[in-house]
């Protein structure tokens, strides 16, 4: 079965919470340093540097 196409993009860095953005899904991904979450969320959107 063939994978949909994902459409990520960087919106904006917020520290505030009226920053963010309001529509749209929010996602998370909580790990200590150095295990791999930027590269996990780089695979998934099939791009080198996302985040």
């Amino acid at each position: 079965m063939a994978s949909p196409p994902l459409r990520l993009q960087f919106l904006r860095s917020a520290t505030r919470v009226r920053d963010l953005v309001e529509d749209g899904a929010e996602v998370a991904f909580v790990g200590r340093s150095n295990v791999g979450k930027s590269s996990l969320i780089n695979a998934l959107a099939r791009q080198r540097q996302l985040a």
